[in-house]
């Protein structure tokens, strides 16, 4: 068995020296710190070796655990205390990153607060430990795609319940968690994903990272240099959310080899890290193409979500939404309901399928806080939040005058 308190135990040395211990019984014990996914592939590939992941501690044990060391350190918790809650929270907080030490962390800053003895579950979970919900709100505030809603919170629901019974001590079923979003741009895709990260970190059962990659991110300039590249995004991501924005761009074409070594890849990686969400996205064309061209990819996706265009009197809402949420909040003008349908529906008769969706939107209003401003340079008065029906009519008609620009307007191409 080879094992080490901290520091890497698979290191290249180690591997070169596999031919020399293929007749022997070899066992590594390792630490969450200590896994190097490309040397980890490496053992399973090449050599054969099967990993094993050893379960988290149970509910009872982290009581336990909290109660001698408040034993240890000479101090005493109140009997009414409701541990579990404590322990809830102190796992919220720390997400993937949870151990029994951050429960040792409690009582030590108990007593740096001198908080009296014995000590209650308010002692036990002051405002560090109490983190704000809501994403949640923000999840069902989003204007429309109420299937997508609702879809995000029945996968999010099932995996805080498998979660809970992993605290519990029971032993959770397998359940895919990966995720593709399929949609034209400005849809929302990129903040459904963003909260996914935020909700599971809220709920405990993530560490809230968010790593957003494209095709630059993914791929090397020489084959043998996209796996160690796609093996440090999940490093960044762990316990968190990876989101591949345009996946479009990993489709091969039948000759890009490094796309499809880009695939293979992310299938190996979402195999050995099923604690990191992998949630792809690009339009719905590109993305039946894209699960259709590799079965290991398409069977390690839970669901695909469809995103609809949004419709023009979305469109408005989120306009009014823009106005609302600014630094400093703008008042609309009475007619701003029919300006801004109308420019949305011309520019979307225009652009067709390059139409921006919440993109116009955020467009529109910037573009009429220009108006505003040049309005503001010219008069003596104060300055003045409200956008008037004149400020919204030329910025509309500066937008729909501008050249087309023929290009896609989001993502890249190899």
């Amino acid at each position: 068995m080879l094992a080490a308190p901290s520091g890497p135990v698979l290191t290249p040395r180690v591997l070169d020296r596999m031919e020399e211990l293929k007749e022997t019984n070899v066992f590594f014990a390792l630490q969450p710190g200590q896994v190097d996914l490309e040397l980890l592939e490496e053992l399973r590939f090449t050599w054969g070796f099967q990993v094993c992941r050893v379960g988290r501690p149970t509910q009872d044990y982290l009581r336990r655990f909290l109660l001698q060391s408040a034993g240890d350190l000479l101090i005493t918790i109140d009997p009414l205390t409701d541990l579990d809650q404590v322990i809830a929270h102190t796992r919220r907080l720390r997400g993937g990153a949870f151990c029994e030490k951050d429960l040792e962390s409690l009582l030590h800053w108990a007593v740096q607060r001198r908080a009296p003895l014995p000590l209650t579950g308010k002692d036990l979970m002051f405002r560090p430990y109490q983190p704000k919900r809501e994403a949640w709100d923000r999840l069902k505030a989003m204007t429309g795609l109420d299937e997508v809603k609702d879809a995000l919170r029945r996968i999010l629901a099932t995996a805080i319940l498998e979660n809970h019974r992993r605290q519990s001590g029971a032993l959770p079923q397998p359940f895919c968690r990966n995720l593709a979003f399929s949609g034209p741009p400005g849809t929302g895709k990129s903040v459904a994903a963003r909260l996914t990260a935020q909700i599971l970190r809220e709920e405990g059962c993530g560490t809230g990272r968010f790593i957003e990659a494209g095709r630059e991110q993914l791929i090397g300039t020489y084959l043998g240099e996209t796996s160690p590249k796609i093996a440090e995004l999940f490093k960044k991501a762990r316990g968190g959310v990876l989101f591949i924005d345009e996946a479009g761009a990993l489709l091969d074409g039948g000759n890009d080899i490094y796309a499809a070594e880009a695939v293979n890849a992310l299938v190996r990686h979402m195999e050995l890290d099923p604690e990191t969400i992998v949630i792809l996205a690009t339009y719905p064309r590109e993305m039946a193409q894209l699960l259709a061209s590799n079965p290991g990819l398409f069977s390690r996706i839970a669901q695909v979500l469809d995103f609809p265009p949004y419709t023009v009197e979305d469109l408005w809402q989120i306009l009014q939404s823009f106005a609302a949420q600014a630094p400093t909040p703008c008042t609309l003008p009475p007619e701003a309901r029919q300006i801004s349908t109308a420019f949305f529906s011309t520019l979307r008769r225009r652009t067709g399928p390059r139409f921006g969706n919440a993109r116009e939107a955020r467009r529109l209003f910037q573009a009429s806080i220009q108006e505003l401003a040049l309005r503001l340079l010219d008069t003596p008065s104060a300055p003045d939040n409200t956008l008037t029906r004149q400020d919204l009519k030329n910025a509309a008609h500066r937008l729909l005058t501008q050249p087309a620009n023929e290009s896609r307007s989001v993502g890249f191409r190899a």
